[in-house]
């Protein structure tokens, strides 16, 4: 008997447990309707007592759970659900794989923060795994921009001016702020250190002006109702290094930048209209002035993903090759999983490029041409060895290079 269903979501994976086995059920095939376009329809056997009292029961895959009305048909064999092959291409299942059915109730689980930004803007099908990293920003800087202007007049509070990501190279720094400004429906002004750095006098200062400017005349002209202005430093580091008293490595134009930021950032305590995304590999090096309280003063570590994050990771990057029945069926993503422990978003990515790549040789050197059909093209499978071989480039690479 089923029983305390808790089902929770995170980085874009379906989590459920409970205090029984959920039953698993084997994809079969069935001809049922098949010519009708319908794709709301799964076939039970009589016998599943489990499901017999839903009206409805949801299918659950690696990327989403799917709901269907239900129908019993004797000839399903018992522990399986009858399903067209049309309905499995729409639905991402495939015939002959097991996955958890459930009854289907209409009340829907608790939502968190990152639940009710993910329904609004999608960003977990672009940033695999950091939840954690995401409710920060959510719950620390960006409510503000989101709840009702009118109630931050009433406690005269002034919104966040901005926050700093860190962590080693590749894990997405630069694509959360990214994510950030496509969530404000903000284009972003995006600066690296060479924008900034000019040796004449004063230049560098008037450049760091010229980012904040724009703010300043629509706080002006605007008031509360101003847009928004989002500046990204991208490699903080390199700007507002750490300022030494040693005239050795005393540098003044590095100095002088940071100073200028400075004062820029202080002077935002005038201004709603502005946030500030700073990224960096090495927090250390980055002069403390920047992150002191009222300042960029939330810190958010991006760090190595763990196995949850590989998963929804992989999600993003083969959900279009499984819809597409591009992917073999003999590709194990759950050891693959297992096997890139260490590794970064950056390197799962190129990991699938690869195995793509991989893929692509292979049935050239079949065919032994350049010229591949479109036809051909579509048949193309990317299977388990595309994957080792992609993998053991990578490993190989990172003993190079000590990557991970």
């Amino acid at each position: 008997m089923l029983e305390f269903y808790i089902i929770t979501r995170a980085q874009g994976i379906l989590y459920y447990s409970s205090s029984t086995i959920m039953p698993k059920l084997f994809i079969t095939n069935t001809y049922l309707f098949d010519d009708e376009n319908n794709t709301n329809f799964a076939f039970l056997n009589p016998l599943d007592r489990e499901l017999f009292q839903a009206n409805q029961v949801k299918i659950i895959n690696r990327y989403d759970e799917h709901v269907f009305d239900k129908a019993f048909y004797s000839l399903i064999p018992s522990g399986s659900v009858g399903m067209t092959q049309q309905q499995r291409h729409i639905h991402c299942l495939k015939k002959g794989h097991c996955y958890h059915v459930l009854p289907h109730t209409p009340n829907p689980p608790p939502m968190s923060i990152t639940s009710i930004f993910d329904q609004e803007f999608k960003y977990q099908e672009r940033v695999g795994g950091l939840d954690d990293v995401f409710q920060t920003i959510f719950g620390d800087v960006l409510l503000s921009r989101f709840y009702p202007r009118s109630f931050f007049d009433l406690t005269d509070l002034k919104k966040p001016r901005g926050f700093i990501l860190y962590g080693q190279p590749g894990t997405g720094k630069t694509l959360i702020a990214k994510t950030i400004a496509d969530i404000l429906n903000v284009q972003p002004k995006i600066v690296s250190g060479p924008e900034l750095f000019n040796w004449l006098l004063g230049e560098s200062e008037a450049k760091v002006r010229a980012l904040f400017k724009g703010a300043h005349s629509d706080q002006k002209k605007y008031g509360s109702q101003s847009p928004l202005h989002l500046i990204i430093f991208d490699e903080i580091d390199a700007i507002c290094k750490r300022r030494s008293t040693e005239s050795s490595t005393r540098n003044s134009v590095h100095d002088s930048i940071t100073a200028q930021i400075l004062t820029e950032i202080d002077g935002m305590k005038y201004l709603n209209n502005i946030l500030v995304i700073g990224t960096t590999n090495v927090l250390e090096v980055i002069d403390p002035a920047i992150y002191r309280p009222g300042r960029l003063d939330t810190l958010i570590e991006v760090g190595v993903p763990n196995a949850a994050d590989r998963s929804a990771i992989f999600n993003i990057y083969t959900k279009t090759l499984l819809k597409n029945c591009l992917l073999s069926d003999d590709v194990n993503v759950e050891r693959l999983i297992h096997q890139t422990d260490g590794m970064t978003g950056a390197h799962i990515e190129k990991l699938v490029r690869r195995a793509v790549h991989s893929a692509m040789k292979r049935d050239m050197e079949t065919h032994r041409t350049l010229h591949i059909s479109d036809e051909d093209a579509e048949k193309l499978q990317i299977k388990n060895i595309d994957f080792i071989v992609a993998l053991t480039q990578l490993q190989t690479e990172a003993k190079e290079h000590t990557g991970f």
